[in-house]
């Protein structure tokens, strides 16, 4: 089954240094602060979101300050430690710098070949075997 891509709108409030585990797992995790209106009230929500692996490179073009536009999947686990504790993450695909404050022209063009690369190479992973003898590998030589 397929993941549904969500979209959400808000600004990077701040940008976590990239964790990682193996060879095979890295993460970095940002902040995105979304302003909304409730009944004439006006609420602030911080929302972690994780770049995974080929995703962090997402993270090259946005900074602090930079309204962007963020396509993620919704992604839940148990714990194995912890049964009946529930995990979830909000799994980066795509980030669109939308009002950049540090970027110039140039690099944000760079960004949005980036996205759809990454896009393109999410989509096509959710309709290719992850068994490695089906076809050739991803490496570079």
């Amino acid at each position: 089954m397929a993941n549904t891509i969500f979209d959400v709108e808000g600004i990077v409030y701040r940008i976590d240094q990239p964790y990682v585990h193996s060879d095979f797992f890295k993460k970095q995790s940002f902040i995105l602060l979304i302003k909304s209106t409730y009944q004439d009230k006006n609420y602030e929500d911080f929302v972690e979101m994780d770049c995974i692996n080929a995703q962090m490179e997402q993270l090259r073009y946005a900074s602090v300050g930079n309204k962007v536009k963020v396509g993620f999947v919704l992604q839940g686990r148990e714990s194995k430690k912890l049964p009946g504790r529930y995990f979830n993450t909000l799994k980066v695909i795509s980030i669109k710098v939308l009002e950049a404050t540090t970027l110039d022209q140039r690099a944000q063009n760079t960004a949005v070949d980036s996205q759809q690369r990454a896009v393109d190479d999410f989509v096509g992973a959710e309709n290719n075997s992850l068994n490695p003898s089906d076809g050739p590998d991803d490496l570079p030589f």
